[in-house]
């Protein structure tokens, strides 16, 4: 079995560490996410794990460390657990936050189409659980068919792209599927390569020189 690592900082799970080394989980300072482990098939599995009001109240902080999970692991997932109060037709109360169903949906379908896979829980104790099931599943073969195939390792148009600095093979996999062969990609502007998901504005201004570029390859 695969060692499974368990974030050393996670401050939701104060007083919950003992309980989860008791499950053969390891404490470690991790760089994204909160849970981290090898599936069956040596991919990389991330979880992040937030509550309702954790991801109300710090959306733009969710948004920051979603973008570095889906950017560094095989399978990222987030885990939210908790209650949703619905205020209204579109505002969703999490204790004395609030937060519109258009922006959290938004935001984790665009996280949805670029691999982010979504859980939910109805407590702490439930995320717990859940976490362990997660291990468990992706320990089994099986899964694998029920995963979509990425074969971006495979295309050497997002080898060259990932000579770009700041560019990720998740992240070139996305340029290309947002703008559909190379030629595309080095005749966007900054403004059009900012619509590709996970491409910020340094992102896309690196893209846009690299295309621009006068000196000689070295």
């Amino acid at each position: 079995m695969h060692e499974k690592l368990l974030d050393g900082r996670g401050e939701e799970w104060s007083g919950w560490v003992e309980k989860f080394l008791e499950y053969g989980w390891m404490r470690k300072q991790l760089d994204h996410g909160d849970f981290m482990f090898y599936a069956h098939d040596e991919k990389t599995v991330g979880i992040e794990v937030k509550s309702v009001d954790d991801l109300a109240g710090r959306l733009t902080d969710a948004r920051r460390e979603l973008a570095g999970l889906v950017d560094n692991v095989d399978i990222p997932i987030l885990l939210v657990w908790g209650k949703w109060l619905r205020r209204s037709n579109d505002v969703l109360m999490s204790g004395s936050n609030q937060l519109t169903w258009k922006h959290l949906w938004n935001l984790l379908q665009s996280f949805q189409d670029v691999g982010l896979r979504f859980q939910l829980a109805t407590s702490r104790e439930h995320a717990f659980e859940r976490i362990n099931q997660l291990y468990a599943y992706y320990q089994k073969d099986e899964h694998s068919s029920t995963l979509v195939r990425r074969r971006a390792d495979a295309d050497r148009r997002i080898a060259t792209l990932m000579a770009i600095p700041g560019i990720s093979r998740k992240i070139g996999a996305n340029l290309l599927s947002t703008f559909k062969d190379l030629q595309a990609i080095a005749n966007a502007t900054e403004s059009d390569l900012m619509r590709c998901p996970l491409v910020g504005p340094s992102r896309a201004r690196f893209v846009n020189s690299w295309f621009r570029r006068t000196e000689p390859f070295r």
